[in-house]
């Protein structure tokens, strides 16, 4: 291969070098502060970035603490945990796990507001060094509950617990004197029968599962 004579061309080189090109997400947010909304645009940004994990590598929020979607905020002594952190916690689970493909049967249902439509459901599949398969899965719906089922192939599964993150109204939040008002808290609505697993997602909620 030829020296590159410029930086395009050293670019283009490199990327021709290179089978499957890598990418960088220098920053990303939802640019505003604090609701469930925000861990809902969390989660699903996540999600793409787990489902091409063998292009990105790297990708950082913008921001950490006491600023927009900042997973922390801090007052004197005093300090709340965002939902974001929240969603961060709960993906927690994918680090150093082997992606798996995730894929709803039937049609997948889709939320419309205003005459547009989006997947109502996002979601990432990985499993971790001791076998325990994971699925994390955010219902973008903010009325309507979701159903989802789907086939375990290749393992064998028999228990199921998971955690939820949701609330009452889309603007709920937690501040300095209510930290806890969004939380993760036990999650009951996954069903197993055979190798087939149900989920009922509620509105606006991210899930975890675990599959053992």
């Amino acid at each position: 291969m030829s020296r590159p004579s410029s930086r395009r061309d050293f670019l283009a080189a490199a990327l021709a070098a290179s089978a499957v090109p890598r990418l960088t997400a220098d920053v990303w947010n939802a640019w505003r502060p604090g609701p469930p909304d925000d861990a809902l645009v969390a989660a699903v940004s996540l999600d793409i970035f787990n489902r091409h994990a063998d292009r990105v590598r790297m990708a950082n929020i913008a921001q950490t603490i006491n600023v927009l979607q900042a997973m922390i905020l801090t007052e004197g002594d005093r300090m709340a945990l965002t939902p974001t952190y929240h969603v961060f916690e709960l993906y927690t689970v994918h680090h150093d796990a082997v992606l798996l493909p995730l894929t709803f049967e039937g049609a997948q249902p889709r939320y419309e507001y205003q005459g547009q439509s989006i997947p109502a459901v996002s979601g990432s599949a990985s499993r971790d060094k001791e076998g325990r398969i994971h699925i994390t899965l955010t219902n973008l719906d903010p009325n309507r509950s979701r159903t989802v089922s789907g086939e375990i192939t290749g393992a064998h599964v028999s228990r199921a617990s998971g955690r939820v993150l949701t609330a009452a109204a889309m603007n709920a939040r937690n501040t300095f004197d209510q930290p806890t008002a969004v939380q993760p808290a036990p999650f009951t609505g996954v069903r197993i029968s055979g190798d087939r697993v149900t989920l009922d997602l509620p509105p606006k909620s991210v899930v975890l599962v675990e599959l053992q």
